[in-house]
C-alpha cells in the first residue's frame, strides 16, 4: 500500500482502510492511526503513546519495544528522545502561547485550564531538560567517536 503523508494531518487521529495493520503491532486490528514522522508510516494510537512513554526517561529502560523502535530508526536513545521530544515540545509551546488554543486542548476535567496551564509549564520544562541532556550525550558520544577515529590507523 503506497501511502502518502500528505493525505494525513500530524498528531490527528483517522481511520485507515479495512486490513490496514500497525507496523509496530501487526498481529492485531486498531482503529485510530496517526502519522509517525520517525516511520514515515501511520501507527495506531496504542504505539503513538507508547513511543512517547519508552522515550520519557533519561536513561534507557530495557524494553523489546525500544529495541525495535531502535533496529526500524537506525536511532539510538538520545536520537530517538530528541526527535520524539521536539514536536511535543513545539505543541505545548503553541498551546501556552494561545489562551484559545489552550482550551481547545484542554483535557483534564479534574483541573481548570488554569491549572491544567501551570502543569503543562512544568512538564515542557521538565521535557526540554530531558531534550537539553540528551543532545549533550549526543555530541559527547560523537566527540568520542571521533576521537577514536583519529586514533585509529
Amino acid at each position: 500500500m503506497n501511502i502518502a503523508k500528505e493525505k494525513f494531518p500530524l498528531s490527528e487521529y483517522f481511520t485507515m482502510p479495512e486490513g490496514y495493520r500497525c507496523p509496530l503491532c501487526p498481529t492485531h486490528d486498531d482503529d485510530d492511526f496517526c502519522w509517525h514522522h520517525l516511520l514515515s508510516t501511520p501507527i495506531c494510537r496504542a504505539c503513538s503513546h507508547e513511543i512517547i512513554n519508552l522515550v520519557y526517561d533519561e536513561k534507557r529502560i530495557d524494553d523489546s519495544a525500544l529495541d525495535q523502535l531502535e533496529a526500524v530508526t537506525g536511532l539510538s536513545y538520545e536520537e530517538l528522545q530528541v526527535a520524539v521530544l521536539m514536536p511535543e515540545i513545539r505543541h505545548k509551546e503553541k498551546i501556552l502561547k494561545s489562551r484559545d488554543y489552550a482550551a481547545k486542548h484542554h483535557n483534564s476535567p479534574q483541573l481548570d485550564l488554569d491549572e491544567w496551564l501551570e502543569k503543562e509549564r512544568q512538564e515542557l520544562a521538565r521535557t526540554r531538560r530531558m531534550v537539553a541532556i540528551a543532545k549533550a550525550r549526543i555530541r559527547v558520544r560523537k566527540k568520542a567517536e571521533q576521537r577514536s577515529e583519529k586514533e585509529i590507523p
